[in-house]
């Protein structure tokens, strides 16, 4: 015979979603599946995003902070200067510049303009101004460099004197320019300084105290940090940040950006050769001198600049006056360079988040701790950027994902059980229970819920059983149905409101007949507690009796029949617990305990019917109720008897009101 598995297996994940390592899988899993993403590089292009978010508001945050720099200034050849003396500038108009520059004692003048043969008339006025003037160099490119794999070489005078530096660039595969060469090995393993290095370097040479390069504190190892002055250079390596396997040969560093999209102090070529240009604006400066043109093609994406169609673009000289003014800073300040975790770190930091919001996400019960878990969240990832502030560059996309991930998932799957949780409450409970149980049961429901059920618990509670007088014969002589149902509600609209206030929960109802519980569903766990539950429903019953009066009253003005209530109190242990078939299920407590406070309410009616006040209520209780209450109650005996359904006597005691002392 072929028995269907799906309900079985559905229970087991339903209680393993409520086990507390719940959590702790939903984590694992997404920790695996975005650990993969990362090492295969699948995540590098969002975390180069965040970083550039990054450098653009820090850049934002310090433009305005300590003036504009003055130790590098540009010499820009616009289009200006390309229509006045054509493009490339010849070597005599070239040689002219150069010597207005030096004539105002610069620390060292960059010439980025590629320039491999002679242009134009002038090349010996040129060359002996380089030669004789150590501070000026050309700029080359490296044979593979991008350029062309023969690369580009610089004048042949310059070549000779060793005044030449490399100008390649490095960009990321999105295109953005995010690392800059200090040093470049050429297949032989000879090196060759960058332009921004041979610049910064002439410039600290010249310092009162002059400043040189050496090993740092960690020579030996893989990154070779480089003592600079105050500061000290750290080698990129190809996992640092959001990177993953990325190119880190030669000596690279990250490009700080510091200065922003600040333009930096510059003359037009047309004012230096006119002289035009104030007698100190080149004294002890460092000066690039590079052509800013359009019609140029040296553009290079940067992070201080977005990425698209018609968006602004770094122009060569513009970024190496950028990398010479963060490694002057690092030299004369002493800024840090940009820390970054190791490997182990971030796949800790990572497994962390993902454990983390797993956990979390799987205690999610409410709309405010769901509010709650995204503002944490957020503050922990805003959380990156004084980080980066304070010179850490922390991963952001992987623990954003993690966030998003395991406690997205734990959290809809938490949200999927409780909607079934509160489902099978709703269907079990609507009908014979109103909604302060509901509630209870909803706020204790890990404790409560179990495969589809409430869990059966044994309590001490005290029940309150009522009953109308003669009520069948009533209905009858009322004969329209609708009216005996009007007139019925009416009835439990005044009580049940009565019972809840209480602290009593309605588990049933039997025609005219209401059973109520006090000190369910959560089980008592103190003397007091308990003392409590008898203390509120004598209170409730007696307010019940009240209300009746008046029902009595309003009811013989209306012509209807005035039925008086008979209410039965009795405290015990009770078994209290989901009672049907998985279909149609009610909440209900049972036991002894709840058929002696029945045997109570109907106990000698004939008695009762016989009393001539046309409005009383009748409450009995029992001995062990009666001694739960204490003294703030006028009780008269009513002796020992013998039950139904009970082989013993019980003590029997009828509730009067309010002790006098009480009641003042």
């Amino acid at each position: 015979m072929f028995v269907n598995p799906l309900p079985t297996i559905f229970r087991s994940i339903g209680r393993a979603h409520r086990s507390p390592f719940a959590g702790v899988a939903i984590g694992l899993v997404i920790f695996s599946m975005l650990f993969v993403a990362r090492s295969h590089g699948w995540l590098q292009p969002l975390e180069l995003g965040a970083y550039d978010r990054f450098v653009q508001l820090r850049a934002a945050l310090h433009s305005g902070a300590g003036g504009e720099p003055t130790r590098v200034v540009i010499v820009r050849i616009r289009e200006e200067e390309i229509e006045r003396f054509r493009h490339p500038i010849s070597d005599g108009d070239l040689a002219r510049g150069l010597s207005a520059i030096l004539a105002q004692q610069p620390r060292a003048v960059g010439v980025d303009l590629l320039r491999t043969f002679a242009v134009g008339e002038g090349l010996e006025q040129l060359a002996s101004v380089v030669r004789g003037d150590p501070r000026v160099v050309f700029v080359f490119h490296l044979a593979g460099s991008g350029a062309g794999e023969s690369g580009v070489s610089a004048p042949a005078f310059a070549r000779e004197t060793g005044q030449i530096a490399a100008s390649d660039v490095l960009p990321d595969p999105d295109g953005l320019i995010r690392r800059a060469l200090v040093f470049r090995y050429d297949a032989n393993g000879k090196s060759y300084r960058s332009l921004a290095w041979w610049l910064a370097a002439a410039y600290l040479s010249q310092e009162p105290e002059p400043i040189a390069s050496g090993p740092g504190r960690g020579a030996s190892a893989e990154r070779r940090p480089m003592i600079v002055g105050r500061g000290e250079l750290w080698r990129f390596e190809g996992n640092d940040g959001g990177y993953v396997d990325a190119n880190d040969g030669d000596y690279q560093v990250l490009i700080d950006y510091e200065h922003g999209s600040k333009e930096f102090p510059s003359v037009t070529f047309s004012d230096l050769i006119d002289g035009q240009v104030a007698s100190e604006f080149f004294r002890d400066r460092v000066v690039i001198v590079g052509t800013t043109a359009p019609s140029v093609k040296d553009d290079f994406f940067t992070p201080i600049g977005p990425v698209g169609f018609g968006s602004p673009v770094t122009k060569g000289v513009e970024l190496h006056a950028q990398i010479v003014n963060q490694l002057l800073r690092t030299a004369l300040v002493g800024e840090r360079p940009l820390h970054v975790l190791s490997d182990a770190a971030e796949t800790a930091w990572l497994l962390a988040w993902c454990l983390v919001w797993g956990i979390v996400g799987n205690q999610v019960r409410s709309t405010g701790r769901v509010v709650a878990a995204v503002v944490v969240g957020l503050a922990f990832l805003v959380g990156s950027f004084p980080l980066f502030l304070a010179g850490w560059w922390t991963p952001i996309v992987p623990p954003a994902l993690a966030w998003v991930g395991a406690g997205g998932l734990a959290a809809g799957l938490a949200l999927l059980r409780e909607r079934r949780d509160r489902s099978v409450l709703d269907r079990m409970l609507t009908v014979n229970v109103g909604t302060v149980v509901r509630d209870r049961l909803w706020q204790e429901r890990d404790r409560f819920l179990e495969d589809g059920r409430l869990r059966a618990q044994r309590a001490c509670a005290t029940v309150l059983m009522t009953d109308l007088e003669n009520f069948t014969d009533a209905s009858e002589r009322l004969g329209d149905p609708g009216l005996v149902m009007r007139w019925l509600n009416e009835y439990m609209d005044q009580m049940v409101p009565l019972i809840e206030s209480h602290g009593g929960v309605v588990d049933d109802y039997r025609g005219d007949a209401i059973k109520a519980d006090f000190g369910v569903p959560v089980p008592r766990e103190t003397e007091e507690e308990i003392d409590r539950d008898a203390t509120n429903a004598v209170r409730c019953a007696l307010a019940m009796g009240d209300a009746m009066r008046e029902l009595i009253l309003a009811w013989r003005a209306r012509g209807l029949p005035p039925v008086r209530m008979r209410i039965g109190i009795f405290t015990g242990a009770v078994v209290c617990g989901s009672q049907g078939s998985r279909m149609r299920q009610k909440y209900t407590s049972l036991g002894d305990t709840v058929n002696t406070a029945a045997r109570l309410e109907s106990f000698d009616k004939e008695a009762f019917l016989a009393e001539e006040d046309p409005t009383a209520c009748r409450i009995l209780i029992g001995a062990p109720t009666r001694i739960r209450i204490g003294n703030g109650f006028r009780v008269e005996p009513v002796g020992s008897h013998l039950v139904k359904g009970k082989s013993m006597q019980i003590e029997i005691y009828r509730v009067l009101g309010v002790a006098e002392t009480t009641a003042r």
